[in-house]
């Protein structure tokens, strides 16, 4: 293609640039996809021919994974191409990006394809899928659940059980009963799993009435399963219905529905202290006898009661138990460290280090909770050295920051590479956020103006705060991150003896 004019045909490099996206692993990518667009568009403008739309469509899929402002300005430039030709994007194209943006984890691309094809009039019952499972994984549910919120004006969109059974899961991870109770009255035949997903609504929602109407419906259609039922005990015990509980756990005994999950769920009425702690152990025995051996979650919740208690010798105990029977898992942990951070003042380094022992023995496999909460922790404890070792630690475990994680993730970690003086590492995660199509929050400023006056970057520090009034403009002035941000550098002036 270098050789000359025509040298490389149009459709060849459109080819090169499809097969690129699947072809990343051996070596391909980057530069060689740059140098295809760039041949590709240099041609098409001599030729004064818009850039084919398989072009744009594998553009799309291959920065997906990079660079997401290239992605979705590839996405725009073929979705443009929809009021010459209604078949563009097509249905597939639609689909395969919205793939491509769910393994990528890029929710801003799986966004932004969504609310176009549903603005477009374009979001059928595959796209939709797609994007279900590109953003269902997330905290990103804002638009699937626009769509669904939008379905009877849709009546093109005639949706299976289990399409329906994940919007209804995602309306009630929400908080959105109503629009859960829609999608069920829509769905021609509920299954018992998308009426459990009803029932944890409603018991999110306070109505227990409206929770125990739907088992005693699904029971007498003979579709009421065990989740169904536990869904029902959990809403009755979290609003402290005593004498619900004893009706549901009289028929689940008699119907022979009763499970380990059900006596985790009956652990929530124990309560703290001595007390609890009693009333917890008959549990257990009870749970035994049954025929059911305590699991993990088992323990953690025990756990959780016990750091509640302040009970740490019944907290220890409970971990060497799980040590030598189900195991430990990233919940106990999470709940160990926020235990740990909860004392403030009075963390012991001890148990902060058996903690993180447990971390490296049993490999526990890494989340965005349990870093903030070992992070976190450690930062309470104010040792850099300990600090710097969690933060390896979370580094060679293979976790990595993705699009779905949070503000107050990069958050806690711009401030603990900047406490521990990895400036490098802070400016890095600074850059990724600041990439993001939503701007970081007042509080994220502050943080990362905190961390430059801390490590004597008082020009930077200053350029920041010049760019956080930028960007959020006289609404953020009043804001705690503002009024942090300004204190920080007031420190920052002082250590510069600049009190002018």
């Amino acid at each position: 293609a270098n050789q000359g004019p025509g040298f490389a045909p149009t459709a060849a490099l459109v080819a090169l640039l499809e097969i690129t996206p699947k072809s990343t692993h051996q070596g391909l990518g980057g530069t060689f996809c740059d140098r295809c667009e760039a041949l590709l568009r240099k041609g098409c403008a001599e030729a004064e021919i818009p850039l084919p739309a398989p072009a744009l469509d594998a553009l799309v899929r291959f920065h997906a994974g990079g660079d997401s402002e290239k992605a979705i300005a590839s996405f725009n430039e073929l979705a443009s191409r929809a009021s010459e030709d209604e078949r563009t994007p097509s249905e597939g194209s639609l689909v395969g990006m919205l793939g491509a943006a769910g393994e990528s984890e890029n929710p801003d691309l799986a966004e932004t394809i969504l609310n176009w094809a549903r603005d477009a009039g374009r979001c059928t019952v595959p796209v939709l899928g797609a994007a279900v499972k590109a953003l269902a994984n997330g905290t990103r549910s804002e638009a699937i659940l626009s769509v669904a919120s939008q379905l009877e004006e849709l009546p093109a969109l005639q949706l299976d059980t289990t399409l329906y059974g994940q919007l209804i899961k995602l309306a009630v991870k929400a908080g959105k009963k109503d629009l859960a109770q829609s999608l069920y009255n829509r769905s021609n035949n509920p299954d018992a799993h998308n009426t459990a997903n009803l029932i944890r609504a409603c018991g999110q929602a306070g109505d227990l009435s409206g929770a125990l109407t739907l088992l005693d419906d699904l029971h007498k259609r003979g579709a009421a399963e065990v989740t169904s039922f536990n869904s029902a005990l959990d809403a009755a015990v979290c609003l402290g219905d005593d004498a619900a509980v004893e009706r549901l756990l009289k028929q689940m005994r008699e119907e022979k529905v009763l499970d380990a999950v059900s006596f985790n769920i009956l652990l929530k009425r124990c309560g703290p202290g001595a007390a609890g702690a009693k009333r917890a152990d008959d549990l257990l025995r009870q749970m035994q006898a049954a025929g059911f051996d305590p699991n993990i979650s088992t323990y953690n919740s025990l756990l959780g009661t016990a750091i509640a208690s302040g009970d740490m010798r019944r907290v220890w105990s409970l971990v060497d138990v799980m040590e030598a029977g189900p195991g430990v898992d990233a919940f106990t942990l999470s709940t160990l460290f926020k235990g740990q951070k909860a004392k403030r003042g009075n963390i012991e380094a001890s148990e902060f280090d058996r903690t993180l022992a447990l971390f490296q023995k049993h490999h526990i496999k890494v989340d965005e909770v349990l870093v903030n909460a070992a992070v976190e922790a450690c930062t309470v404890l104010r040792d850099n050295s300990r600090l710097s070792a969690t933060l390896e630690l979370i580094r060679r475990s293979g976790w990595n920051l993705t699009r779905h994680c949070s503000m107050h993730t990069y958050a806690t970690l711009i401030k603990a590479y900047g406490m521990t003086s990895q400036l490098s590492m802070a400016r890095k995660l600074w850059a990724e956020v600041s990439s993001r199509s939503t701007p970081p929050s007042e509080q994220l400023f502050a943080q990362m103006v905190d961390v430059l006056v801390s490590n004597n970057c008082f020009d930077d520090a200053v350029q920041l705060f010049d760019e956080l009034k930028l960007t959020h403009g006289s609404r953020g002035l009043g804001s705690n991150g503002f009024v942090v941000a300004w204190a920080m550098l007031i420190r920052g002036y002082a250590r510069h003896k600049e009190c002018s």
